[in-house]
């Protein structure tokens, strides 16, 4: 996937005074951000893009000593993919147990076409689901 010019402004780090700028929308204002990432400024064309579309979805449970386990595959068609931003198929795997020091970890998937989605998902079931989970409906 091609890479995209964003911002994440998370925790801001302060490194040095900068005696060059001032206190103002000029020298430190929202146009630092606007001018190195595209913003669409466009309203209408956000509110018309199509819904995404959940095609699969498979949940797997298993019984443990900590209590029960749970691994869920879901994949989304975006209906997004002609304006070069989004992907075409998103899939999310994630595997939560209750006894792990880290209960939950999950992972995102992006793929080109539903047939590549849906063999990634094979693949994760095959590498993941061992004997002793049972699939919910």
């Amino acid at each position: 996937m091609d890479e995209v010019p964003a911002v994440s402004i998370v925790s801001p780090v302060f490194e040095k005074e900068r005696t060059d700028k001032q206190a103002n929308e000029q020298d430190a204002g929202f146009n630092q951000i606007a001018d190195r990432i595209d913003i669409c400024e466009d309203t209408e064309e956000q509110i018309t893009l199509a819904p995404s579309q959940q095609i699969l979805r498979e949940l797997y449970v298993k019984e443990g000593k900590n209590g029960k386990a749970f691994r869920k595959f879901a994949g989304w068609k975006t209906n997004k993919e002609a304006r070069g931003k989004f992907p075409a198929y998103v899939l999310f795997y994630s595997d939560f147990s209750a006894g792990r020091k880290e209960p939950l970890e999950a992972d995102i998937y992006m793929s080109p076409t539903e047939d590549d989605m849906k063999e990634k998902i094979d693949a994760l079931i095959d590498e993941n689901i061992k004997k002793g989970w049972n699939k919910v409906n």
